[in-house]
């Protein structure tokens, strides 16, 4: 009898072992996110591109009121005692590794999937369209582990046709459903930065019903609310959550954040850890030069770190990635502050970033086997399975994916939740160069380089909460037909001031080389060298202000200003607002900036609840210095004086961060200004 028991008690458990394995996907959230339209911008988007209307006339592929679409996101729980890998996606019931066939053109190594070749049923491909149309997608962390929580990103090309999607995950552990409303809203994460050792998790959701904040925090399923410290309040459309954890997290380890509130809605978001100083890069190296050629790469790279540059972006050149992979080189970068991302995954120097692909949505183009209005988001698939092959060959370094300016205002929408560092290059002058050449009608909307602040907020939009990554120009162009100007020292400061103010947590410039067309800043000529020097000026600035950038997100206070000073603001963390100030009144055109200061600009600002600020000054070039400021009740009063360009104020809780910024200053960029200022 008792051999009996004994048998029966083994069979249960080897039956309880075998369910726990086969038998463990739970899903925990699943939601719609569409994209936000930004019609204020529609003026800006002008196509400088070959695609033909049915008259032959250039096609303006951005129309008011077009439709625009987004991404489903499963989050699921591996209940099963053993890893758990996504073997397909059922949308509608249909395999999306058989609807996302590949093409049989391809750009180099790439290759595009699209539904439109994949010979579906005709029941089926419709299906799949009034879904919405699905374009790629991935899923995280690779595996999921036992008791870990899981994400699926799925981009679809527009707003589903119908009220609801269902949605199937096939996993070798087992399967889960899930029923997906398309118009209920949903909260969700707008950023989330990661202290350099990460051991530090500065958040921000969307606040709960009045203005609340979450309840609970989680990170991947574990409770870590006890470790959180939040804040809401009704004049703050985010609510800053920072996360003092016991334990620092793994170098680009991907972990599911998720904040639920009192109502039992929850917001959740997927990332890899990932925390750095912030990058201040450039692209492009010297052509040529007058000594050998570790002499001219060594000149060029120490000129760029006394421009306070620290990320050399990548296109370098021959010689200067065949000195960086020399023992010598790579520790020259090394002792000069400079990061390479133009490596690969052997580089004697390691790479800051992996650079995944330039500009697939202008690439897409050239995919011909898709038709023509379908063709954007065609690599998309292909790329995320060469974004997995850089983790798995090199898991520490993250992904970068910049997209350009064709299929404007969609482009950005589509692809910028496929990498770790979303990037875009909104290239002013180009679009001001394109007004004269092409149509000289849209002037009036290029008059001030509102195309970087409207990239940029598109770009946040719909890449958060990962940190995002902005190019600006620093080339004139070089036609046949017409040459233009290289960005003034005004434009270039506005640039940036916009860029951050929307969001942007690292910027780069492109690029240096005077080549041919892309006349880059490294030019011997007057209007380059002006640029140069401000470029140097202002990575002084924005880096000494760099501890607070990076962990931002923007946030509209409510705000009292004098006319013609445009101003944003942005949070960090629980104790500090920086409100970014530009003056409005200037103009630019084929012949530079004009600019007329504003006498007596003033500006108030309502804070957050939380905050009760101690202290309030100025970042600039030069430093941290006072700023002229009164706290009435909630609101912070600042006399800017004559603003002649643009101001950061930084408004704060916090007794020592002033002594913390001005050290950063004084020990890396107090001599290089005073070098760039003689």
């Amino acid at each position: 009898m008792r051999r009996v028991l004994a048998l029966m008690v083994v069979a249960v458990m080897i039956a309880a072992a075998a369910q726990a394995v086969a038998g463990g996907i739970a899903v925990t959230k699943a939601n719609f996110a569409a994209d936000k339209p930004f019609p204020q911008f529609m003026n800006l988007w002008q196509e400088g591109w070959s695609l033909k209307d049915e008259s032959g006339q250039p096609l303006q592929y951005a129309k008011p009121g077009m439709p625009l679409g987004g991404y489903v996101y499963v989050y699921f729980k591996n209940t099963s005692a053993a890893p758990a890998r996504v073997t397909d996606l059922l949308i509608e019931g249909i395999s999306i590794k058989k609807a996302l066939a590949r093409t049989e053109d391809g750009i180099r190594d790439f290759y595009g999937s699209s539904i439109h070749v994949a010979k579906l049923p005709k029941a089926d491909f419709d299906r799949l369209i009034r879904a919405g149309e699905p374009l790629w997608w991935k899923w995280d962390p690779k595996p999921v582990p036992p008791g870990g929580t899981g994400e699926i990103v799925l981009r679809m090309r527009r707003k589903a046709q119908t009220p609801a999607l269902n949605i199937t995950i096939q996993t070798d552990r087992g399967s889960a459903k899930a029923g997906i409303s398309i118009a209920a809203p949903s909260p969700r994460f707008l950023t989330i930065s990661f202290s350099n050792n990460r051991d530090r998790v500065t958040a921000y959701v969307t606040p709960g019903k009045g203005a609340t904040a979450p309840k609970k925090m989680l990170i991947d399923g574990r409770d870590v609310t006890a470790m959180s410290r939040m804040a809401a309040s009704p004049a703050s459309p985010a609510v800053p959550i920072v996360i003092s954890l016991k334990q620092p997290l793994g170098l680009m380890s991907f972990h599911v954040f998720e904040a639920v509130y009192a109502d039992g809605s929850k917001a959740a978001a997927g990332i890899r850890a990932w925390g750095h100083d912030m990058v201040y890069g450039m692209w492009g190296s010297q052509l040529g030069g007058k000594g050998s050629p570790r002499d001219n790469v060594r000149e060029y790279l120490l000129d760029w770190s006394d421009h306070n540059i620290n990320a050399a972006m990548g296109m370098v050149g021959k010689e200067t990635h065949e000195y960086v992979e020399t023992d010598e080189g790579a520790e020259f970068l090394k002792t000069i502050g400079i990061e390479p991302v133009f490596g690969d995954i052997n580089s004697k120097a390691k790479p800051l970033f992996f650079f995944l692909f330039d500009e697939p949505d202008a690439n897409d183009f050239s995919i011909d086997d898709v038709p023509t209005l379908s063709k954007l988001g065609t690599l998309g698939q292909c790329l995320t399975a060469v974004a997995d092959w850089f983790r798995e060959k090199s898991p520490g370094i993250p992904v970068l994916l910049n997209i350009d300016n064709t299929w404007k205002p969609e482009n950005w929408y589509v692809y910028h939740q496929l990498a770790d560092i979303p990037c875009a290059d909104p290239y002013y002058p180009e679009q001001l160069d394109f007004s004269y050449t092409g149509r000289p009608g849209n002037f009036g909307s290029h008059t001030k380089p509102t195309y970087v602040y409207a990239v940029t907020a598109i770009s946040q939009s719909s890449c958060a909460p990962k940190p995002l990554h902005i190019l600006i120009c620093s080339t004139k162009y070089r036609n046949p037909d017409y040459t233009g100007r290289f960005p003034t020292p005004e434009e270039a400061r506005v640039q940036v001031y916009y860029a951050l103010s929307a969001g942007a947590k690292g910027l780069s410039y492109w690029w240096f080389s005077p080549d041919t067309v892309c006349y880059g800043v490294g030019a011997d000529e007057p209007g380059a060298h002006a640029l140069w020097k401000e470029i140097g000026l202002l990575g002084a600035e924005v880096r000494t202000a760099g501890p607070l950038l990076t962990q931002s997100c923007p946030a509209a206070l409510p705000v009292d200003a004098t006319r013609d000073v445009w101003v944003r603001t942005l949070l960090s963390g629980l104790d500090t607002v920086v409100l970014m100030a530009v003056n409005d009144n200037f103009l630019c055109d084929r012949l530079g900036t004009v600019v007329k200061a504003t006498e007596k600009a003033r500006v108030s600002v309502t804070l957050p609840s939380w905050l009760r600020p101690v202290d309030a000054f100025e970042i600039g070039y030069d430093g941290v210095k006072d700023a002229a400021w009164k706290q009435a009740g909630a609101r912070t009063n600042l006399d800017l004086g004559t603003l002649q360009m643009t101001r950061m104020v930084v408004i704060t809780a916090d007794k020592g961060l002033r002594g913390r910024l001005q050290g950063i200053y004084d020990r890396q960029f107090r001599e290089n200004v005073a070098g760039l200022l003689k």
